[in-house]
């Protein structure tokens, strides 16, 4: 058993997520307790052996321990969250930071990412957007610490068919920023 209560008691009903993804693009909700979300920023700023991207202010960290709260969150939010959705589990799990005036252009995830990209905000403050593949008709997501962003990969079927992975990116990073991305990556 955990000793740390890691999500909020609201009801996260991946369906009508599924519905919202055809329209919006992404979805952002309040997730994480307080007290869990600042274990895990006090666990993020602890860790070494991060891999730089070069030329984008961001670092990546990918290698986690059985006993890491990031563990732990990932099998409790499969187990409690996803399971009854009958969604494929993330076979990926990373964290990223960011450092103050780091950016990520527009882009769409590889076309390797599938299915439901979870995107949680641990720390920090930056913009997190969704655009056309030029950078125009931005329409910022909600970043705030402990919220869920939810949005497509490739390959997510909803009612009307395949949802099509939305064009993002992330700037105006002031101050270290951490997320943990879980994916399924084929």
């Amino acid at each position: 058993m955990n000793k740390y209560k890691m999500f909020l008691e609201h009801c996260f009903d991946i369906g009508s997520f599924l519905q919202e993804l055809e329209t919006s693009g992404a979805v952002s909700l309040p997730m994480l307790t307080e007290n869990f979300r600042q274990q895990l920023e006090a666990e993020a700023i602890k860790l070494k052996a991060w891999a730089k991207t070069e030329g984008s202010g961001v670092c990546t960290f990918m290698q986690f321990s059985p006993t890491s709260l990031y563990t732990s969150l990932k099998r409790e939010f499969m187990n409690s969250r996803i399971k009854a959705a009958n969604i494929t589990d993330p076979n990926q799990m990373i964290l990223k930071k960011y450092y103050p005036v780091s950016l990520m252009n527009p882009h769409k995830d590889s076309p390797f990412v599938k299915g439901v990209v979870y995107n949680f905000q641990i720390s920090g403050s930056a913009s997190f957007y969704l655009c056309d593949p030029d950078g125009t008709n931005r329409h910022n997501i909600d970043t705030t610490p402990g919220n869920l962003i939810v949005f497509p990969g490739h390959n997510l079927v909803g009612k009307k068919g395949i949802i099509e992975p939305p064009y993002h990116g992330v700037d105006n990073v002031t101050a270290d920023r951490y997320s943990l991305l879980l994916f399924n990556c084929i």
